[in-house]
């Protein structure tokens, strides 16, 4: 899995050993926290005063904090990588057209209705009919596609009975064939499915080590300030901070209703 991307060729090794992840939170909010937690590592990477008080740096946690220096860099690469490939993806989307079923379910019981009556008497036609009719109720969309280019054929064969009804659409059987091919149509082209699977892949396995690094730097924010509590929630999630506030009040709001 190479690529042209400087930011994204330096992790090719890590991204080769690594099991991608689906993001564990919508991919802009992980984006826009990297982007914090980069400033806040720069900001907090060498100890300082604050008054009286010299407060410690993230530095300490090098090596057993699973951090280094080019963690910032890191941070900031990822979140660009991610961002383009999460664009290169969205470029790959499929633009499959809808399945017709419902006007070709109409299409069907337009041509069935003609056909049942001025073939559902008795003989040969009969029995051919009631063949048809087992096929009323197609459940999948290549069986309605047989039901149609059946009615189809057996209405060419009868086009000279359902003209004298007079209101017979004459281009019924064309419709039905032509939604039948619809209908049997290859919903997905296999190489742009195997391009996007792998598009997919990048953007994970991207935002994975994305999410590690993110994950690294607040542990060690909450190891080396774990005396300044208001400096430690500046590395923590705002989208989990929010997210767990609604959890509380939804139990607290089924609790009273209890």
């Amino acid at each position: 899995m190479s690529s042209d991307n400087p930011r994204i060729a330096r992790f090719e090794r890590q991204i080769r050993a690594l099991k991608a992840r689906k993001p564990s939170l919508p991919l802009r909010k992980l984006l826009l926290e990297a982007q914090v937690l980069a400033e806040f590592v720069e900001q907090h990477w060498e100890p300082r005063r604050a008054g009286r008080v010299l407060l410690p740096g993230l530095r300490v946690a090098v090596g057993a904090g699973g951090i280094n220096r080019d963690v910032v860099r890191d941070l900031r690469d990822l979140a660009d990588a991610v961002q383009s490939a999460a664009a290169e993806l969205e470029a790959t989307k499929p633009n499959v057209a809808p399945v017709p079923l419902s006007e070709a379910r109409r299409v069907l019981r337009e041509l069935r209705a003609p056909l049942r009556f001025l073939l559902g008497g008795p003989g040969a036609t009969a029995r051919v009919f009631a063949k048809l009719e087992q096929r009323s109720r197609p459940r999948s969309a290549y069986a309605l596609a047989s039901a149609l280019e059946a009615h189809a054929a057996l209405a060419e064969t009868h086009a000279e009975k359902l003209a004298r009804l007079g209101t017979f659409a004459t281009d019924l059987p064309e419709q039905a064939r032509r939604l039948a091919s619809s209908l049997r149509a290859p919903r997905r082209d296999i190489a742009a499915a195997r391009t996007r699977h792998a598009k997919m892949r990048m953007r994970d396995a991207l935002a994975t080590l994305l999410m590690d690094r993110v994950r690294a730097v607040r542990s060690a924010a909450r190891f080396v300030f774990r005396e300044q509590p208001q400096i430690a929630k500046k590395a923590t999630s705002d989208y989990e901070r929010k997210r767990k506030r609604k959890n509380r009040r939804a139990s607290r709001a089924l609790s009273k209703k209890g």
